[in-house]
């Protein structure tokens, strides 16, 4: 407990102090939200920490990818890919800048999380990239698209109501839309492979573990007020992102289980 609110108090810490060097505008009616997003972020990050055996630059690349790679890499893509579909909604300028956010924001957390889980040998998970792991790799793959389509269809957009027609209007999906999904399925893919790799437990943890991670870390700042999105869009995409990736990431693991029995003998 005591290092989890370390945790949390370095992820608030590097938050802020980022925000205040990119984004000086900020309110600060939004700082119990941040702080509240931040120790959410931490459960997960805590915990990948405390179930490996890593120390020094291995542990502080495992949390930055970790938490760069879903907080900002994997959500804020989507955004650049569609950008010229979102005009009037997002501005362009701004993302460059959210980018440059998460960048430090993850870098100085992981550094700090690196000096509080210290001591590890660098012992990892035998993890044989045969054709049984690659073929989880695909599956996972092309099964997010479809979790992505029916979230979105059965959670969000009646969630949203009527605030989901005036805030996207009239907005097209473009016909790539789907292998655009299949790839980002396959990112998610290799974060839950290398989360599988590093966290030396048994299977229902690392099974939760993956769920919560994917899950916190990219529905929290949802959670934050925005100019950008009103409260019952953020709220509605907040349910369906928590659900549909705690989800994926929970099937991700028990996919790689099954299709490798070696991974977790005495599971």
């Amino acid at each position: 407990m005591i290092k989890l609110a370390a945790s949390a108090a370095i992820i608030a810490a590097s938050f802020i102090v980022t925000s205040s060097l990119i984004f000086p505008q900020g309110s600060a009616n939004a700082l119990p939200f941040v702080v509240l997003v931040c120790f959410l972020y931490s459960v997960p990050l805590a915990t990948l920490a405390s179930y490996s055996d890593l120390s020094g630059w291995k542990l502080f690349a495992t949390i930055f990818v970790v938490f760069f790679g879903i907080t900002t890499f994997l959500s804020q893509i989507e955004t650049v890919i569609f950008l010229d579909y979102l005009t009037g909604i997002i501005d362009e300028e701004v993302i460059p800048l959210i980018f440059l956010h998460g960048l430090f924001t993850a870098a100085l957390s992981a550094g700090g999380m690196t000096c509080l889980y210290r001591g590890g040998r660098g012992t990892t998970r035998e993890v044989n990239l045969g054709r049984r792991i690659l073929a989880g790799v695909a599956a996972i793959s092309l099964i997010y698209p479809l979790i992505y389509i029916l979230f979105g269809a059965f959670v969000f957009i009646p969630l949203a109501g009527e605030d989901f027609r005036i805030y996207y209007g009239d907005l097209q999906m473009p016909a790539w839309i789907l292998p655009f999904q299949v790839v980002r399925g396959f990112l998610w893919a290799l974060l839950s492979l290398l989360i599988v790799k590093v966290t030396l437990t048994d299977v229902k943890r690392t099974s939760l573990l993956t769920g919560t991670a994917f899950s916190l870390l990219m529905a929290s700042s949802l959670l934050i007020p925005s100019e950008f999105m009103p409260e019952r869009i953020r709220y509605a995409h907040f349910v369906e992102i928590a659900l549909s990736n705690f989800l994926l990431g929970w099937a991700s693991v028990r996919i790689y289980s099954r299709l490798d029995r070696s991974l977790y003998p005495d599971g």
